[in-house]
């Protein structure tokens, strides 16, 4: 069912941004071969044989206060078969308030994740008192772009969609600075989090295809109508 609805969103942002145009020059085709991502090509006949894809492979940084061992299992699951396609490397960057790896490690990256367990200590993302990561995520979101930008809290009590919505409206900067908030579960099951990546970064793989062609702000409008059809 989330794959129609993922396909009719796909097709939604491309009239989107061809009216935008003002429907001037070829349109944008959606390649029914690799499903999920804009190409240039205007139908299948166009391929000559092995699939390539406008996007490129992501250079993904996980940034935390929490040490490796919280989020070991994340690593694995990028690194594995699901992402090969997507993932080129996962980078672990360990954030202090000393530490100068982290403007070293953001300039390596080409996607972040910004991580952090409710085992090390409260949800104070950002805009709150004693915020953790106001500074990094403005550095992040500044440098990549939103679109390039997910916040994963694991270890959650509540991960419903009410909770969801009130971390996002006591901290607003999660919200305006990255493109995702993904709330885990704290029982250890991580298969529904590794549902949710999958479904994320298949929908980012287009995502980055639309900025070679249209820029930025397109490709994050576009991703803005994917997220109105409730996929992520």
């Amino acid at each position: 069912m989330w794959l129609k609805s993922f396909y009719v969103a796909w097709r939604t942002a491309a009239r989107y941004i061809n009216g935008s145009h003002g429907g001037e020059g070829d349109a944008v085709a959606l390649c029914s071969i690799c499903a999920f991502g804009f190409c240039n090509r205007q139908s299948d006949s166009d391929f000559s044989g092995s699939l390539t894809h406008s996007s490129q492979k992501q250079v993904i940084g996980i940034f935390s206060r929490c040490s490796e061992t919280y989020y070991k299992w994340l690593i694995d699951k990028l690194k594995g078969r699901e992402f090969v396609k997507i993932v080129e490397n996962v980078l672990s960057v360990h954030i202090t308030n000393t530490s100068s790896e982290f403007p070293k490690m953001l300039y390596k990256c080409t996607f972040a994740i910004l991580y952090h367990s409710y085992k090390w200590g409260r949800i104070n993302i950002s805009d709150v008192t004693d915020s953790l990561y106001d500074r990094q995520l403005h550095d992040l979101s500044w440098y990549l772009g939103q679109e390039k930008i997910m916040v994963i809290l694991d270890d959650m009590d509540l991960v419903n969609n009410d909770e969801r919505q009130r971390i996002l409206s006591t901290q607003p900067s999660i919200q305006s600075l990255s493109s995702n908030l993904l709330l885990i579960p704290a029982n250890g099951n991580k298969q529904t989090a590794q549902k949710k990546l999958e479904e994320f970064f298949m929908l980012l793989e287009g995502v980055m295809g639309l900025i070679e062609v249209y820029g930025t702000l397109h490709s994050l409008s576009a991703l803005k109508v994917a997220y109105y059809c409730k996929l992520v």
